[in-house]
Order: structure tokens, then C-alpha cells, then sequence
């Protein structure tokens, strides 16, 4: 009784963990995404200046580009979190 117990407990904590983890990268994800997003929005200003939006093309080119950016920049950091 007692080890089954113990046993429930351990995977009790182990979900936990798991679901922290979870919500962990999921922010890590969004905070990538809207950094994207933003630097997109910049950018496509920044091209055509202040006065008419970028074509389409550009500010997807940007976006597309920064978020394999970030990606990779995601994988960096969740690798070296773990070791």
C-alpha cells in the first residue's frame, strides 16, 4: 500500500513536471512568434519608409525568415537548458 503510494505520488510530481515544461516552451514559442511579428512589421516600414505598408512578398519573405531564425535560436537554448 505504502509503495503504490509513493509510486502514485512520483508520477503525480512527473506530470507536473511534464505540464510545467509544456507551458514553459509554449511561452518561449509565443515570446519567438511576436518578436517575428514585430521585427516583420518594422522591417517592412523600414523598406518602403513610413508613408505606404511593404508589399506582401517582402513582409512575408521577413516574416518567413525570422521565424526559421527563431527556431533555430528556440532549439539553441532548449538544447543547452538540458545540459
Amino acid at each position: 500500500m505504502r509503495k503504490r503510494a509513493e509510486k502514485e505520488e512520483v508520477e503525480r510530481r512527473k506530470r507536473e513536471e511534464e505540464l510545467r515544461e509544456a507551458r514553459r516552451q509554449q511561452k518561449k514559442l509565443n515570446f519567438l512568434i511576436t518578436q517575428t511579428e514585430l521585427y516583420s512589421h518594422f522591417m517592412s516600414k523600414k523598406i518602403q519608409g513610413n508613408s505606404e505598408p511593404a508589399p506582401i512578398q517582402v513582409t512575408f519573405f521577413l516574416f518567413i525568415f525570422f521565424l526559421i531564425f527563431n527556431f533555430f535560436f528556440f532549439l539553441f537554448f532548449f538544447f543547452f537548458s538540458y545540459n
